[in-house]
């Protein structure tokens, strides 16, 4: 286990979520690894969200995912529900 993993877990982290750019390899390098994702929502999107400049991730529309410790035995899912795949991430 990484210290960050460590120290996530310390502080009582379930997952981490963050759209499907490049901070899931950053938290891939870290011990973590992609467990669920839901599409891209425009109603979530936060504010000044420039879909020219996120236009290599899927067109500006990149996935929201969850994250967790490699490990857990867990198949990688796509859901259509931000609620369905939080409850995947942390059962």
């Amino acid at each position: 286990m990484t210290a960050f993993q460590y120290r996530w877990l310390a502080y009582g982290g379930k997952y981490l979520e963050c759209f499907d750019t490049y901070l899931p390899k950053v938290y891939g390098r870290a011990g973590f690894e992609k467990i669920a994702a839901v599409p891209f929502d425009p109603n979530f999107a936060p504010e000044g969200w420039s879909y020219e400049d996120m236009a290599e991730y899927n067109g500006g529309k990149p996935d929201a995912v969850f994250i967790i410790p490699i490990g857990s035995g867990k198949k990688f899912r796509r859901f259509d529900a931000w609620d369905s795949a939080e409850s995947y991430a942390t059962n």
